[in-house]
Order: structure tokens, then sequence, then C-alpha cells
């Protein structure tokens, strides 16, 4: 099944006049177009290219330390702590 076809499967679904967020989050999710930007997101320096790429981040991440600014390498501040569940203000 496509993007579109699940889009409005979730359309057809829905029973009220406004989407609920939960909807709108599916709808997104369904949509969601893979990138390089989300999967660093997702699994932090890992999800680095090697080489070049790599080699920057360690540069840019050295002069930053010795500044007293860390980067979370483990992707969002989210999967920083994997107990808190929770995702920006909600």
């Amino acid at each position: 099944m496509n993007s579109i076809s699940n889009v409005l499967e979730i359309l057809d679904g829905s029973t009220k006049k406004d989407l609920s967020i939960e909807e709108v989050k599916l709808i997104k999710s369904k949509l969601d177009i893979a990138s390089k930007w989300g999967s660093i997101k997702r699994a932090g320096k890992s999800a680095i290219p090697p080489g070049d790429a790599t080699k920057a981040f360690n540069k840019i991440n050295e002069y930053l330390k010795k500044l007293d600014i860390y980067i979370v390498e483990v992707g969002e501040l989210e999967c920083f702590n994997k107990n808190c569940g929770k995702h920006g203000p909600e």
C-alpha cells in the first residue's frame, strides 16, 4: 500500500469532522520521507557517514567541548534518557 492509500484510509476511517492528534501524527508518519537528518536525529553520531562527515563532526565537537558546550551524541535529547517517554511540551 502506498502513502496516498494509507492517508486516504486514515481519513476515511475518521469519525469526526476534525482529525485527532493521533490521526494527524499517523498521517505524518505515512508521509515521512527518510532523510539523513532524520536518521541522525534518531541515532545520533552513529548515523553520521564515515569519512569527511565524521571528521567534520569530531572537529566541531572537540571545539564545542572546549567552550563547555556538549552535543548529545545519541540523537535527539529525548534519546539521551530513554526512561523519559515524553516528547516536547506535551
